[in-house]
């Protein structure tokens, strides 16, 4: 497998170390970055396959990251991360491309991993070799047409990973 380039940004040292662990032991390189200025000084100086961005940052917000990350590194897939979730910042994160949105504290690590590794093989695949859609086969079991525009079917994809996130709790 070819080396595979991680960018943790987030201002909590335990979750930079924590991901470097975990992702090194995948075989991943892993660059941490604690602030925006590290973030832009990473990503200006070498490429990523994937990104992990806090939303929450004392210089700068990951939304403003996750513009800068797509807008340098188009096929990097960013996931953001936050303590704080609400249904808008996910939505929004989705809508500015986001890969996904997880919540902090991380439940199941098998999970988490799992997320990073999907990401990472979205992001190698060409826009012509991408996957159908996650949410293809339900909308075919229910009946539900989305016809083939690129912004309907972005549309869906958003509404259906927002629709994940969502608890009754």
């Amino acid at each position: 497998m070819p080396d595979v380039q991680v960018l943790v940004i987030d201002d909590e040292v335990e979750v930079g170390t924590f991901f470097r662990r975990l992702l090194q032991k995948k075989g991943f390189s892993v660059t941490v970055a604690l602030n925006g200025a590290e973030a832009t000084r990473a990503i200006q100086e070498n490429s990523f396959n994937a990104a992990l961005v806090d939303l929450k940052l004392p210089d700068t917000d990951g939304l403003h990251l996750l513009q800068q990350i797509k807008s340098h590194q188009p096929s990097c897939e960013v996931i953001i991360m936050t303590g704080y979730s609400t249904t808008r910042t996910a939505v929004k994160a989705i809508q500015l491309g986001a890969f996904d949105y997880l919540e902090k504290p991380f439940d199941d690590i098998e999970e988490l991993e799992l997320l990073v590794q999907k990401a990472v093989d979205y992001g190698r695949r060409s826009h012509e070799d991408r996957p159908v859609a996650e949410w293809s086969a339900l909308a075919e079991q229910t009946g539900f047409k989305v016809g083939t525009s690129q912004v309907m079917h972005k549309l869906v994809s958003i509404a259906y990973k927002i629709a994940k996130k969502i608890s009754t709790s």
